[in-house]
């Protein structure tokens, strides 16, 4: 997979996260069921990713660790984010800019090597 969001139902997450994947990639799964903010967001992906600094509510502080990633041993990521949509029936302007710093921030000027599935 490269750098890019992928939109697949369940049966098609459970084959791609069957796939072997090599030591230097990590597969990071982030539950949307209860999110109800960018805020709950961003804490839940630096609680799952160990951010080294926490990001306080602060997107330049979110957009500055997921684009490094540095301090983490692997090559590559495959997030996996699930009930994506409950998020965005939830708060539909949250959900959004989620999608948008992936696809305009997060992709283009990271360093990381990052795949993401809804």
């Amino acid at each position: 997979m490269k750098n890019d969001i992928y939109h697949i139902d369940k049966q098609q997450a459970k084959e791609l996260l069957s796939q072997q994947r090599d030591k230097k990639t990590k597969v990071v799964h982030i539950e949307c069921k209860k999110i109800t903010s960018w805020k709950e967001y961003s804490i839940q992906m630096e609680k799952t990713l160990d951010f080294p600094r926490p990001v306080d509510g602060s997107p330049n502080r979110f957009l500055d660790w997921i684009r490094d990633l540095s301090w983490q041993n692997y090559d590559r990521y495959d997030v996996f984010i699930y009930n994506f949509m409950e998020f965005s029936s939830r708060c539909f302007a949250d959900a959004y800019e989620v999608y948008k710093e992936f696809k305009e921030i997060i992709f283009l000027f990271g360093n990381t090597k990052l795949s993401v599935v809804l």
